[in-house]
C-alpha cells in the first residue's frame, strides 16, 4: 500500500451499535477515507474482509455473534494480515 496518499485508506468497520457505526462512517468518509462498509458481526466481518480486503478495521470488541471482537480480529489477521484498531 502507498502510504503517501492515507485518505486512500479502505476501511472496514466492525460495530453493532448501528448509532454509532453511523456517525464513525460520516465522520469518516468527511476526511475523505473510503469506508467499504459496516459489519455488524465478527462472521460477517470476515466474510465482507474476504471480498473487499480492505487495508485497516476498526473494531469494537463486545459484538453480535459467535466471535467477539478480539477473536474475529485474530482470525483476520491471521489469515489476511490486516491491522486491526479497537
Amino acid at each position: 500500500m502507498d502510504l503517501s496518499n492515507l485518505k486512500n485508506i479502505k476501511i472496514l468497520i466492525v460495530e453493532d451499535e448501528l448509532l454509532i457505526a453511523q456517525s464513525l462512517s460520516q465522520k469518516l468518509k468527511k476526511l475523505g477515507y473510503d469506508i467499504l462498509g459496516v459489519s455488524p458481526s465478527g462472521d460477517l466481518a470476515i466474510n465482507l474482509v474476504a471480498q473487499q480486503k480492505p487495508h485497516l478495521i476498526l473494531m469494537d470488541i463486545v459484538i453480535q455473534g459467535r466471535l467477539d471482537g478480539i477473536q474475529a480480529a485474530k482470525e483476520i489477521f491471521k489469515t489476511y494480515n490486516i491491522p486491526v484498531i479497537f
